[in-house]
C-alpha cells in the first residue's frame, strides 16, 4: 500500500464474506462508501512515491467518501494499492467494479451473475434456455404468464440458437415490462416524451387521471427530481 509521506508497506487485502466491507491492512472501508476503482497511479500517494514506477501496470486506487463535483477527491479519500501479480490486480479491480454495479443497479448485477453461472455456448457466449429464463424472472420477482414468456423467448431468439444471450434476455425483460397503454398515457401528458415528464405535466396527470387534486407542483417537482436522472441533468 502507498501512502503520502510514508514508504510503501505490505498489507493484506480482504473482502468480508457478506461483502459489506473491504479491509486493507488495518483500514476498513464500507462497500457502500466506495465511489470508484481508479485504475493506474492517478493519486498523489503514487505520484509522490519514488518506488511506485515498477508497479505501474498493477496499481489501482479505491476512492471512497463524499463525492465532489468532479467525482471523488484527487487525494485524501483513497486507498492506493499495488498488486504483486497481474492476476491479483485483475481479480480485485473487476471484483470491486462488481460491488459498485450491485450498489447502483442490483437487478442488472444479479442477472449478469446468473449468466456467469451458465455453461458457455459453442459460439463462446453463455445462453439461457426457456427454463433458465423463467427461473431468473422468478428470482427477480417478475411475474408473467408462461405462454407469454415462451412467445417472447421465440421472438427475441433472433439468431436461431438454442438459447438467449445476455442482450437478448435484457430485451425480453424490457418487452415483457412494456405496457402500450401506459406509453400512450405518458405521451398524452408529456410535451416532450424523449425528455421525460416535467413536474407540471405530472401534476396534470395526477389531477385528471388519478383524482389527486391536492398534489402541488412542488410535490411533483420533488418526485421528478428523486426518480429522474435525465431531469436532474437538464436542470
Amino acid at each position: 500500500r502507498f501512502k503520502k509521506g510514508s514508504p510503501p508497506s505490505k498489507v493484506s487485502l480482504k473482502l468480508d464474506e457478506d461483502e459489506s466491507n473491504i479491509r486493507v491492512g488495518s483500514t476498513t472501508i464500507a462497500a457502500m462508501d466506495i465511489l470508484e476503482v481508479r485504475i493506474g497511479q492517478k493519486t498523489r500517494a503514487f505520484e509522490k512515491s519514488k518506488k511506485a514506477a515498477p508497479y505501474k501496470g498493477r496499481s489501482f486506487s479505491i476512492m471512497y467518501g463524499m463525492r465532489g463535483k468532479k467525482g471523488a477527491k484527487m487525494d485524501g479519500n483513497s486507498i492506493d494499492v499495488a498488486c504483486r501479480t497481474k492476476l491479483e490486480f485483475d481479480v480485485w479491480t473487476s471484483g470491486i467494479r462488481m460491488l459498485l454495479e450491485r450498489k447502483h443497479d442490483p437487478e442488472t448485477a444479479f442477472i449478469k451473475a446468473e449468466f456467469r453461472k451458465v455453461k458457455t455456448h459453442k459460439h463462446g457466449t453463455p445462453e439461457l434456455n426457456i427454463r433458465q429464463c423463467s427461473s431468473i424472472l422468478e428470482k427477480i420477482n417478475f411475474k408473467a404468464p408462461k405462454r407469454l414468456v415462451k412467445k417472447k423467448f421465440v421472438e427475441m431468439n433472433t439468431d436461431g440458437s438454442e438459447g438467449l444471450s445476455y442482450d437478448e434476455f435484457v430485451e425480453l425483460l424490457r418487452s415483457l415490462r412494456e405496457r402500450p397503454e401506459i406509453r400512450q398515457l405518458f405521451e398524452r401528458y408529456a410535451e416532450n416524451p424523449e425528455g421525460g415528464l416535467a413536474p407540471r405535466e405530472l401534476q396534470r396527470f395526477l389531477h385528471r387521471e388519478q383524482g389527486e387534486t391536492m398534489v402541488t407542483a412542488n410535490n411533483c417537482h420533488v418526485l421528478v427530481m428523486k426518480f429522474s436522472k435525465a431531469y436532474k441533468k437538464a436542470e
